[in-house]
Parts: C-alpha cells; structure tokens; sequence
C-alpha cells in the first residue's frame, strides 16, 4: 500500500507541475515561432477563464468521481459480507440487478426508444454515451439495497459515508483526473 500511495503522489506532484507549466510554455513555444496558441495571451486568457470549468469537470473526471464511489461502496459491502453473509440480502439485490438489466435491454429494443441513436441503432446513442456512468450508479444504488437489506445502514450519516468512502479513499486518482483533463483540454487549444 504504501509503494502505491508514494507512486499516486509521485503522479499528481507531475501532473501539478505540467497543470502548472502549460501558461509558460504556451507563451514561450509562441514566442519562438512554434506553432502554439499562447494562453497568456489576451484571447488564451479569455478562452481559459471561459472553459476552466467544462476542462476541470469533464466527461472523464465525472466518470473518475462516480467510478471512486462505487468502488469504496463495493469494497465496504464486501467487507460486511465477510464478516456476517446474509443470503436475502444478496438475494434482494441480485434480483434488483437483473431487474434493472432487462428493463435497459428491454427499453433500447424498443424500435422507437428515446435510447437509440438518430439512425435507430445502439451504435451512437445515447445509451452507449451515458452507459459508464448508468453502470456505476447501478453499482452504487444495488450497494446502498445491500447495505439496508442487511440493517448496516440505519441513518444519513450512514449512508454518507458508504457514499462517499471511495471519494476519500480515491481522493488522488480524482485530482489526477481532473488535472489530466486540465491538461489534454488546455494542450488542444494550444495545438489549435
């Protein structure tokens, strides 16, 4: 654990210093003719301030966030369930799951379901857009069923934190997330 934690600071204290680095170097590959759109620059300035927000919570960064709460809940349900398995409990929500499963197969069949894409297949639809996303709320709402069908969660605090232990636990692959998402969105505009 500890070899993974120095490896996970080593990665975000990189990719701080390439977040950190992009205004200058930007402005200094301008300045020497390379091809390069300068974010110091009056318009890079604007473009910045302007999409800083859609660059930090990015499609990939929303995934990384959801993907760590699923994963912290999992990790903690499989815990309890070691310590004292209740087979109606996974029953319940074994069941749940399939019954999730084909009411999705079920609605994307549909020949005129809002699920499809324009040209009326999976290919391209909104279903396979928002799919990484669906699987890990799926993930998070059939731990929370596992959680009050077993009686470990009791209150709102509870339930906070089975929610939101993954986010502490994975709290660097988060920053790292958003910083590479900093990065890849600002160096497509420099190469722009």
């Amino acid at each position: 654990m500890k070899i993974e934690q120095r490896l996970c600071n080593c990665l975000l204290a990189l990719l701080l210093t390439a977040t950190f680095c992009m205004m200058p170097l930007s402005w200094v590959l301008s300045v020497f003719g390379i091809p390069c759109r300068s974010l110091i620059s009056d318009e890079g300035l604007r473009w910045l301030c302007h999409h800083l927000p859609s660059l930090i919570a990015s499609p990939f960064t929303a995934c990384c966030v959801v993907y760590a709460m699923a994963t912290g809940a999992t990790g903690q349900c499989l815990r309890w369930h070691r310590e004292s398995a209740s087979s109606g409990a996974i029953a319940l929500t074994l069941t749940i799951a399939l019954l999730f499963l084909v009411m999705l197969v079920a609605a994307a069949c549909m020949p005129q379901s809002p699920l499809l894409g324009i040209s009326g297949t999976l290919w391209q639809s909104p279903l396979l857009h928002g799919l990484p996303i669906i699987i890990a709320l799926m993930v998070l709402f059939l731990t929370l069923v596992y959680a009050f069908a077993t009686g470990r969660l009791t209150s709102a605090k509870e339930m906070t934190e089975l929610l939101t232990c993954g986010l502490q636990r994975y709290a660097s692959i988060v920053v790292s997330a958003m910083l590479l998402s900093f990065i890849y969105g600002t160096a497509q505009y420099c190469a722009s």
